[in-house]
C-alpha cells in the first residue's frame, strides 16, 4: 500500500444496502445500532471493534457491502489476470502456484459455514495449497477449520472513516487543532487542484514517495486498469504547484463509501502541506458525488504504535473520524505438506533479495 500518506461511532466500514428490500435507510439505521453496540470510547476517537458475533442476514449485509466484494473489483482482478469466481455472493479470488498449484484469497468477506463447504470443495478441484481469509468488519468466522495467522498482512488492520453528511464547515471542525492549521496553510498557498488521468505522472510520484518511505507501488498500467474499471467510480486527483505534482491519490466509490485506495507525494513543499488539500478536496468531491463516508484506508491499530503503518496513521488521524478495527487474516492450509514447501521457497527468496 502506498500513501502520503470524535462521538459515538457513525460507521461501520460497510456502505448502504441498496439491492435488498431494506432499502437504504434501513440499512443505514442496522449499522448505527451495531457501531452503538460495539463502540468503545477513547480519548479524540471512537473504535468500532472487529467482532460482533453478528451471524445469518446482517452477516450477509455487511458482506455484500464493501469495495472488496463489488463487481468493479472483480472485474478489475480479471482485468489483472487473476481467475475470480463467486460462491452464494462471496468473491474468491484464484491466485497460480508452481506446479499446477493455486491458492485462494477471500477479501473482506466471512463465509458463512455452508458456503465455506462449497468454496473447499472447489479448492480440491482447483488443487488449491491454502486459502488466505480477509474478514469482513464486524463479521466473526465462523468455520469449521484449524485456522492459522496469516504470516503477512494483505489488508491493513484498521481504516479511519469520515462521515460526510455534516455540512463542511462540520466536518473540518472534526478534524484535528493540527489538521485545521494544516488545511488553512494549504489554501493559502498557491496551489492547483487538478482531477487527471494522467496515471504515467502519478506513477512516477509514486515511485519517489515508495524511495522515500519502503510504500510499494505498482507500474502505471495497473493503475490506469483500474481507473477505467471504475470508470465514473474512481478518480485521480492531484495537488500541483506550477507544473510540478506535490500530491495524488486514486480514490475508489463503493455504494456510498469513498476510499482512499492510492497515495503519493513528493519531497518538496512539503511545509505548505498539499496532502492535507489534496484529503480536504477528496471528500468535497465524494461528498458532492453522493457519498455518506470517506475511508482513508490503512492505518496502525491504537495499540500497535510500532506498526508499519503508524507513521500514515499519525497524517490521517488529523482528520477526525472513526477507527474501524478488522478481524485478522487467517490462512487455512489444504494440503499441508504443499503449504510447508511454499513457506520454505517463499522465505528463501526473502533471503535473497
Amino acid at each position: 500500500m502506498e500513501a502520503e500518506a470524535m462521538p459515538l461511532p457513525r460507521e461501520l466500514h460497510t456502505p448502504p444496502v441498496t439491492n435488498t428490500n431494506f432499502g437504504t435507510s434501513r440499512a443505514y439505521r442496522i449499522r448505527r445500532q451495531v457501531a452503538r453496540g460495539v463502540g468503545e470510547n477513547l480519548p479524540g476517537t471512537t473504535v468500532v471493534a472487529e467482532t460482533g458475533g453478528y451471524t445469518g442476514l446482517l452477516c450477509g449485509i455487511l458482506r455484500a457491502m464493501n469495495l472488496w466484494q463489488s463487481q468493479q473489483w472483480e472485474q478489475l482482478q480479471s482485468a489483472l489476470g487473476h481467475r475470480v469466481f463467486r460462491i452464494d455472493g462471496v468473491v474468491v479470488l484464484e491466485k497460480q502456484l508452481p506446479g499446477g498449484f493455486c491458492s485462494f484469497e477471500v477479501q473482506r468477506a466471512s463465509p458463512a459455514p455452508a458456503t465455506w463447504q462449497q468454496i473447499r470443495a472447489e479448492a480440491a478441484k482447483r488443487k488449491a495449497v491454502f486459502a488466505r481469509i480477509a474478514p469482513a468488519q464486524g463479521a466473526r468466522l465462523e468455520i469449521a477449520e484449524t485456522t492459522l495467522p496469516s504470516p503477512e498482512e494483505h489488508f491493513p488492520p484498521a481504516s479511519r472513516i469520515i462521515d460526510l453528511t455534516p455540512s463542511e464547515d462540520e466536518i473540518i471542525a472534526g478534524f484535528s487543532q493540527t489538521g485545521r492549521r494544516h488545511l488553512r496553510t494549504a489554501q493559502k498557498a498557491t496551489l492547483h487542484i487538478q482531477q487527471s488521468d494522467d496515471v504515467a505522472a502519478y506513477a512516477r510520484l509514486a515511485k519517489e514517495t515508495a524511495a522515500r518511505d519502503g510504500f510499494g507501488v505498482h507500474g502505471a498500467g495497473y493503475y490506469r486498469q483500474m481507473l477505467d474499471v471504475f470508470g465514473t467510480d474512481g478518480f485521480l486527483l492531484a495537488i500541483r504547484q506550477d507544473a510540478e505534482w506535490l500530491a495524488a491519490g486514486i480514490y475508489l466509490i463503493c455504494e456510498g463509501t469513498c476510499t482512499y485506495y492510492y497515495g503519493a507525494s513528493a519531497s518538496a513543499a512539503r511545509e505548505v502541506q498539499p496532502a492535507t488539500l489534496l484529503q480536504w478536496e477528496a471528500m468535497k468531491i465524494a461528498k458532492a458525488r453522493g457519498c455518506d463516508r470517506f475511508d482513508l484506508f490503512g492505518i496502525a491499530p491504537p495499540d500497535q504504535p510500532q506498526h508499519r503503518l503508524a507513521g500514515v496513521s499519525r497524517f490521517k488521524q488529523k482528520f477526525g473520524g472513526d477507527v474501524v478495527l478488522y478481524p485478522p487474516e487467517r490462512i487455512v492450509v489444504f494440503r499441508p505438506l504443499a503449504y510447508r514447501a511454499y513457506r520454505l521457497a517463499k522465505g528463501l527468496r526473502s533471503l535473497l533479495r
